[in-house]
């Protein structure tokens, strides 16, 4: 796949969202990129790079990295 960030990527594990990100509701298919990521190794810190659209990626961490509590129930 193609990205405007990253170039061609060759190898990467698909992810398939069966619920779309709010107001990205066209695109389902992603892929983690954390050693593309451009930050520092012990960033918590990686991209979510859309593989239907080559300039759609988001930031992405975890709460915890910032001591913020932050808890869910997935049903």
């Amino acid at each position: 796949i193609e990205t405007t960030r990253f170039g061609t990527l060759t190898s990467y594990q698909p992810l398939v969202f069966t619920r779309p990100i709010l107001g990205f509701e066209s695109f389902t298919q992603f892929c983690l990129l954390p050693e593309l990521s451009g930050f520092p190794d012990e960033s918590p810190l990686v991209w979510l790079q859309s593989l239907q659209s080559p300039g759609l990626a988001f930031v992405l961490t975890q709460p915890a990295h910032f001591n913020m509590p932050y808890a869910f129930e997935l049903p």
